[in-house]
């Protein structure tokens, strides 16, 4: 993946070998982004980038670990800059 504008953040294989939706269901399932594209999900602030979820509801306490995980995995990700294909 590039630049995200037309990779589908819950169900396109850009973290690895499988779509996050499979490797984080209990986040898909509160998803209110479902078939949001990467570039909707992610921001630029003063030249940092934010990930601007929307969730049905609060998370419980052991959700918030899994988050935790996520954004530890979407910070691993080396973006190019370039246009999706």
């Amino acid at each position: 993946m590039r630049n995200g504008e037309n990779t589908k953040f819950w169900h396109a294989k850009w973290r690895g070998s499988v779509p996050l939706r499979e490797k984080y269901p209990r986040l898909f399932a509160m998803s209110n982004q479902k078939e949001s594209l990467v570039e909707d999900i992610w921001r630029m602030n003063g030249g940092v980038r934010e990930w601007e979820f929307s969730w049905r509801r609060r998370f419980f306490v052991w959700e918030e670990e899994i988050l935790a995980n996520v954004m530890v995995d979407l910070e691993a990700h080396v973006w190019n800059g370039c246009r999706d294909g």
